[in-house]
């Protein structure tokens, strides 16, 4: 799975929810957590877009946002690693 924000959007247009494995994550650790929404930001000053996906984690009742350029770009040796499952109803 390609995890880009246009992926991540198209998959969830779709009623199609991702479950994303987070594995020596810096805030979960070895955690799993279910992402069913998604946003960006974009700073007016330079045009740069920033993407988040909204999940559920078990942990807050109101879900908590992951930069999706966070789950892009983690070094599978030194910063673990993400597994992304899509789930269809």
């Amino acid at each position: 799975f390609n995890m880009s924000y246009e992926s991540v959007k198209s998959e969830l247009n779709k009623d199609r929810p991702l479950l994303i494995s987070l594995h020596k994550n810096a805030y979960y650790d070895d955690h799993a957590v279910f992402g069913y929404a998604y946003t960006r930001f974009r700073d007016t000053q330079t045009g740069w877009y920033k993407s988040f996906i909204k999940v559920a984690d078990g942990w807050d009742s109101s879900g908590r946002y992951i930069d999706i350029g966070v789950l892009m770009n983690i070094d599978p040796i030194f910063n673990g690693f993400v597994s992304v499952q899509i789930n269809s109803y």
